[in-house]
């Protein structure tokens, strides 16, 4: 795990992407040292395209963007970095596609600045985070599908991250 107050530490490189030029902008000023912002992008292909570029430590997306939106993101480029979605989205579809496209951690937007922080410094070394309040569904999302008479519908890497949320 990092250690958020090791100052001689590396500043985690983070790329944002967010459609609003005032949303990325507050990010940046409030995520502190630890975080260096090596790119931005306003779209799911402009964040593509800098996430390839860039090669960052982690990258704090939007869900709904123009060009593809944060799913897009997460599945181009989960295997490059963790991908946290930022939104607003409090819908369980939603939660659930992007746990199942790879997003390392998916957070609202109204949750505490000092929370936020501390769930991108867990992503960012490997962790998976969730805004409590949706801790929840993805929980009842795994209680249903244990329950289901199917073979077991989630992949490995599904089953990984809702056992360490549980």
């Amino acid at each position: 795990m990092i250690d958020s107050t090791a100052s001689e530490a590396a500043p985690i490189r983070t790329v944002l992407a967010d459609d609003h030029a005032i949303v990325r902008s507050g990010i940046r000023s409030e995520l502190g040292d630890r975080f260096e912002v090596v790119g931005e992008a306003d779209d799911a292909e402009g964040a593509i395209d800098v996430i390839n570029a860039r090669q960052p430590d982690l990258v704090i997306s939007d869900l709904h963007m123009p060009r593809g939106g944060g799913l897009a993101v997460v599945q181009a480029c989960a295997p490059i970095c963790p991908i946290v979605i930022l939104t607003v989205s409090e819908a369980e579809r939603d939660l659930l596609d992007a746990v199942a496209a790879g997003a390392a951690g998916y957070l609202l937007k109204n949750s505490p600045i000092d929370d936020v922080r501390t769930a991108l410094l867990a992503a960012a070394a490997g962790e998976p985070v969730f805004s409590p309040s949706l801790a929840a569904l993805v929980l009842g999302e795994f209680r249903r599908m244990a329950k289901s008479t199917d073979a077991n519908p989630l992949t490995d890497r599904e089953r990984q991250v809702l056992q360490l949320v549980a």
